[in-house]
């Protein structure tokens, strides 16, 4: 697929590859204009440039994104700002080991209703609520889940009292919001 020139199915409304991780996204997505729903995984954000959150972020159409990171997240972060396009954007879910380098700069997908993020539990103890969610002017909902990943990783006794405080800090950090937000939060394992 990365060798691809031009996108296979130029009318395609919905890619779901959220099975593979890539290194970096095909050149090819770009040309998909009628894409609304994009699914997939990323090694390292580290290898994902600003030109590829730009050819995700200016597709027209696309209105649901699902994100799966692996790998960590440089010292710099996850920066979502204005110019970097999501215009249409209504629903963003990131899957990340920890919430704590993601940053929506003012101007960030204006449209944005529903942020729904996976984290991994034993990471929640440094972990902080995103940076700038008072930029994301049309979110409504914010969904928080504590996944464990694959069954064979799950600790003998797993304690989810760092996911808990992780939840009551993120409440505390949308309380002075100026939208009303629901927050939902769930701990659960997750099968990959």
């Amino acid at each position: 697929m990365s060798s691809w020139v031009s996108p296979p199915f130029p009318f395609l409304k919905e890619l779901d590859v959220a099975g593979w991780t890539f290194s970096r996204i095909p050149r090819w997505i770009g040309g998909l204009d009628n894409l609304h729903t994009l699914r997939f995984g990323v090694k390292e954000v580290s290898n994902f440039t600003w030109d590829d959150i730009g050819t995700i972020g200016m597709l027209p159409n696309l209105i649901i994104l699902y994100l799966r990171v692996e790998g960590d997240v440089p010292a710099e972060g996850i920066v979502i700002s204005g110019s970097t396009g999501f215009k249409h954007l209504q629903e963003f879910y990131l899957q990340i080991k920890s919430t704590s380098h993601l940053a929506f700069e003012e101007g960030a997908m204006p449209n944005l209703r529903d942020l729904a993020l996976s984290v991994i539990p034993k990471e929640c103890y440094r972990a902080t609520a995103p940076v700038g969610l008072e930029h994301l002017a049309s979110l409504q909902r914010i969904f928080v889940y504590g996944g464990i990943g694959r069954k064979q990783t799950l600790p003998q006794n797993i304690n989810n009292a760092s996911f808990e405080a992780f939840c009551a800090m993120f409440r505390e950090a949308i309380t002075g919001l100026p939208t009303q937000l629901t927050f939902h939060s769930s701990y659960a394992l997750v099968h990959r």
